[in-house]
């Protein structure tokens, strides 16, 4: 069984209420909070050796990274972080220099993406390190960006390159000091202005953030049948060149990687070319279009230049 497949068997889906609007199914919660607006809430653990090794980051960069793959939940709905909550669990032979690194740098990226930490819990831990992060925020109802929209019949993008963080792990793990895709792997990226310009786009139908690869996270769309463009997928020249000189796939690190954190968007096909040009005038920087969803039961389907490819490698499992 891998993680969906409990969730599926032993964690049962609440009814929604007056209050409630969704309890599990996108990368919030969400909550009626006023006439105007929805209450977003996420949580992720953050475990040694399962999320992380301790031996190749800093204090600073596990502070960093612990919240900003919370924050981009709440960014993948349109809405604004606004609170969050941080729970340790902490072993014995983290000390009080690596505590005070690791909270300096956690409270700057709060106050930085204006954000108030508003409570937690801390607890000893035996051999590893344990992080929980919960962040919470608020997002106009008429903004919101589901992820099941993703299914409606539309054409998808995705903000930036994929495959950097988890080539970026892999060179860490075989040894590697420092490259450009290690730096995207500790230091993902957190698209705020990105995330509140496409929320304010109407022909953005559905949004969802890339954290366990394309593979894993494309099975999370309810329905639509999905045709993926493996030759439109965007990879940076520094993950081509680490894959050429290693002999690897770069697909490998793309479609089943992850902790890249982009965006994944789906647009009214009309609209495409509209939204990619006023996008790159905002930005500097392109939308990749990497498929497109036509109406009908979910299927996912790989093309490669018009041909149908089988791919030979699987996505991230934490229970694999």
């Amino acid at each position: 069984m891998d993680e969906f497949d409990i969730i599926s068997k032993y964690v049962p889906s609440p009814s929604p209420n007056d209050l409630l609007v969704l309890g599990r199914g996108d990368d919030c919660s969400v909550v009626d909070f006023d006439q105007t607006h929805y209450l977003v809430q996420t949580t992720d653990n953050f475990v040694e050796d399962i999320h992380f090794r301790r031996r190749h980051l800093t204090p600073e960069e596990v502070a960093y990274k612990s919240l900003a793959v919370n924050i981009s939940d709440i960014l993948a709905m349109g809405a604004t972080a606004r609170w969050c909550h941080l729970s340790m669990a902490v072993p014995a032979d983290i000390d009080e220099p690596w505590l005070k690194r690791f909270f300096e740098t956690f409270n700057a990226t709060v106050e930085k993406e204006d954000l108030q930490l508003v409570g937690g819990d801390l607890s000893k831990s035996g051999s590893q390190l344990f992080i929980n992060v919960h962040v919470s925020g608020l997002v106009l109802k008429d903004q919101i960006k589901w992820r099941s929209k993703l299914g409606d019949a539309s054409t998808l993008f995705v903000t930036g390159f994929l495959g950097d963080s988890s080539a970026g792990f892999k060179a860490l793990e075989d040894g590697d000091k420092q490259n450009d895709l290690i730096d995207k792997h500790k230091r993902p990226p957190i698209l705020t202005e990105v995330s509140h310009w496409l929320a304010g786009r109407a022909e953005v139908l559905g949004m969802m953030d890339l954290s366990d690869g394309l593979l894993s996270d494309l099975k999370r769309i309810p329905s639509g049948q999905i045709e993926i463009f493996m030759e439109k997928i965007p990879h940076s020249d520094e993950l081509k060149n680490y894959c050429e000189l290693k002999e690897e796939d770069p697909f490998k690190f793309s479609l089943g990687g992850g902790e890249d954190y982009e965006l994944l968007l789906s647009c009214q096909a009309e609209k495409a070319s509209i939204l990619s040009r006023d996008f790159e005038k905002e930005f500097g920087a392109p939308l990749f279009l990497v498929g497109k969803v036509k109406p009908g039961s979910k299927s996912i389907t790989y093309l490669y230049e018009g041909k149908e490819k089988e791919l030979k490698f699987s996505s991230f499992n934490h229970f694999g």
